[in-house]
Formats: structure tokens, C-alpha cells, sequence
């Protein structure tokens, strides 16, 4: 039993950075333009295979096959918000039928280019560490670190910057942030790049400890929308905390029952939380008025 928690604890807490990654970019580009964005989990697999790409069948350096494959990522964000939902912001229906509509077209498009079966990406720093009296690949401390370093980059860049600080007043109050000369089409674009570079660098650094899949981005996309359900739309806070509660209590179902039954949690935290409690950990509860 202490041997299954303490694998629950150290993958629990991979896997919870990663998912927090992906679940922090869907709750921004909700919260800053109201958009329920269905092809985040393509961004997820955009980055993965354009990794493969760079890195694998290229041999480009490291550093510049991650960056190339997060460019690519931010303009593909970009160019669907630009060309598609600009023209349809703010009807919720359009949106999720368009977004689901081009992440099924991304993943078709994956697929014609790159085999489908599975593709495997070498680690990127090689070795193992012990934590008591077991082994954890360096893959996954690197997991961890760059995911710490990439939320605290994302706290700064919210708080700290002209551009973050925008975004957030469109966030607030759109009409008051277009009184202070704020373009809220640009900041909402800029929100979904920073959004799919979020969900891309996600798919990126868990590539070597998994094969690249297309499959990857439905789970990405469903554990993205349970976290940011759990955690409360919009919930920066809340997401990431969530994310850890799906991220330990997927490893824990793997690791008493069965691995293929972990993406059943996502979908009894979408269950459960939306009949207890619809707002979610830390979403505000909406007044009846509101809801009905």
C-alpha cells in the first residue's frame, strides 16, 4: 500500500503539471473571450508531431525544434481565432460546432501527414534519480520543473505586463477596457496563442514519456474541459487545482484498477460537478435569476 502511494504521488504530480498546463490555457481563453474552445486538444497534438518532426525526423536541435513546434502552434491559435471566430464570438453554439470542427480537421490532417500509428520521441535528458527507493526518469523531474517555470512565466506575464494586464481588463469588463483605447479582438486573439502555445508546450515535454498519438488529443481536450469545470470556468487557481485532483486520482485508478479505465474520471468530474456544484471549485455561483 505505502509503495502504490508513493507512485501515486510522484506520477500524480507529473501528470497534474501537465494537465495543468493544458486546463490554465483553456480557462484563459475562456476568461478572456468567452470562448469554449473544442480544438485545444489539437494544439496538444499540433506541437507533438511537429516536435516529432523537427527533432526526430530533421534532427534539428532541441531547443529550436520546441520552439519552432510552439510558433507553429501560436499561429495556427491565431489563425482560427483571426479567420474564424472573430466573425462568430460571443454565440456559444458556433463556437464549440467551429472548434470541434477544425480540431477533428487538424487530427484528419495529422494523420494523412504523418503515419498513423504511434511515433516515439527520445527523451530529452537521459538518466534517473532516486526519490527514497525509487527510480524517476529525469524526463519527468524536467516535466516538473519546466511546468513550474512556465506557470510562474504565465503569473508574471498576467500581472506584470502591458499586454497581461490588458487581457485581464477585457476579461473584467470588455466595454470599460475599450473606453481606455483596449482592442478586445486583439487581446482575445493574443489570449488564444498564448493558449495553444500553453497546451503545446504540455504536449511536448510528456512526448518522450509517451508515444506521439493522434488519441492524445481527445484526452487532452477531455481532461482540459473536466479540469476547467472542477476548477470553475475561467479560474486561473482553480484549474490548476483541479488539475491536480484529476492528475492523482487518474494515476490512482491506473494503479489499483486498470489504466484503461483513467479517462473515466474526467468524465465523473464532469458528472458529478455539474449537478452538485455547476460553478465549480472556485467559479462564482451564478445568482437564479441568472439561470433561468
Amino acid at each position: 500500500m505505502y509503495e502504490a502511494l508513493v507512485i501515486i504521488l510522484i506520477y500524480g504530480t507529473v501528470l497534474g503539471f501537465t494537465l495543468a498546463l493544458v486546463a490554465i490555457g483553456l480557462s484563459l481563453i475562456y476568461g478572456v473571450a468567452r470562448i469554449i474552445n473544442f480544438a485545444h486538444g489539437a494544439f496538444f497534438a499540433i506541437s507533438a508531431y511537429s516536435l516529432y518532426y523537427f527533432f526526430v525526423s530533421i534532427k534539428l536541435n532541441l531547443i529550436l525544434s520546441i520552439f519552432f513546434s510552439l510558433v507553429i502552434t501560436a499561429l495556427v491559435g491565431g489563425a482560427l481565432y483571426r479567420i474564424a471566430l472573430d466573425r462568430i464570438r460571443g454565440m456559444e453554439l458556433n463556437e464549440m460546432i467551429v472548434t470541434l470542427a477544425c480540431a477533428i480537421a487538424t487530427i484528419e490532417i495529422l494523420r494523412e501527414i504523418f503515419a498513423p500509428a504511434p511515433l516515439g520521441v527520445p527523451t530529452f535528458i537521459p538518466g534517473q534519480i532516486y526519490i527514497g527507493t525509487y527510480i524517476v526518469e529525469m524526463q519527468r523531474v524536467l516535466i516538473v520543473i519546466t511546468s513550474v517555470i512556465s506557470l510562474i512565466l504565465l503569473w508574471l506575464f498576467i500581472k506584470k505586463t502591458k499586454y497581461g494586464i490588458a487581457m485581464r481588463a477585457v476579461a473584467q469588463d470588455e466595454d470599460a477596457a475599450m473606453l481606455m483605447g483596449i482592442n478586445p479582438e486583439f487581446m482575445s486573439m493574443l489570449a488564444m496563442m498564448v493558449s495553444a502555445i500553453l497546451a503545446g508546450f504540455a504536449g511536448i515535454i510528456i512526448a518522450p514519456t509517451q508515444t506521439v498519438a493522434l488519441e492524445n488529443a481527445w484526452y487532452a481536450l477531455l481532461n482540459g474541459i473536466a479540469i476547467v469545470i472542477l476548477g470553475g470556468l475561467g479560474s486561473l487557481w482553480g484549474s490548476l487545482v483541479a488539475a491536480f485532483i484529476i492528475g492523482y486520482a487518474e494515476v490512482a485508478v491506473a494503479t489499483f484498477l486498470s489504466s484503461h479505465l483513467k479517462t473515466v474520471i474526467a468524465l465523473i468530474a464532469i458528472l458529478v460537478v455539474l449537478v452538485i456544484k455547476p460553478s465549480g471549485i472556485f467559479g462564482k455561483h451564478r445568482e437564479l435569476e441568472e439561470r433561468v
